[in-house]
């Protein structure tokens, strides 16, 4: 049977000490720079009755009469366009939009929409999101802009 000897060299444990301080100000710095969902009722009530913040600027993804999303952004927050048309909130345009992100008729297999606190990395509140998608992706920049991928990016195609 082999025997393992345990090395008593103090250098190794220091070794072992600087490549993790080293490397944990990385791994922290990658684990925070996505933003998320945080399911509320709350957020689902004021799309569905149309009493969304005023304060925020609103966007739609997907087709004009069947959006795949809608955000509301804090106007302290820039969104990248990149997916996202202007709406405007409280108009019928608007409310026809939120019916017709689930129409049980053309979107069996999709649950009905629901709404979302969108927050950046650190939990802090910075817009909010309507959909029958359940996932995106939300990429938070250090210069105060914030992508909000298509929920119908799903294989990671179009992300940079």
């Amino acid at each position: 049977m082999k025997k393992y000897h345990r090395s008593n060299n103090p250098w190794a444990i220091v070794r072992v000490a600087i490549v993790l301080a080293l490397l944990l100000p990385l791994l922290s710095g990658c684990a925070h720079q996505y933003g998320e969902l945080q399911w509320d009722g709350e957020v689902t009530r004021m799309f569905r009755t149309n009493s969304v913040p005023e304060t925020y600027r609103y966007y739609t993804d997907g087709r004009a009469d069947m959006p795949y999303a809608i955000v509301g952004i804090d106007p302290g927050v820039q969104l990248v366009p990149r997916y996202w048309e202007p709406v405007a909130p409280h108009s019928e345009a608007f409310a026809r939009k939120v019916a017709s992100i689930w129409l049980p008729e053309d979107w069996t297999r999709y649950p009905s929409g629901q709404g979302a606190f969108i927050v950046d990395r650190t939990g802090k509140r910075i817009g909010i999101w309507y959909s029958m998608y359940a996932y995106t992706t939300i990429a938070v920049h250090e210069d105060g802009r914030v992508d909000i991928y298509s929920p119908a990016v799903t294989d990671g195609s179009e992300l940079e």
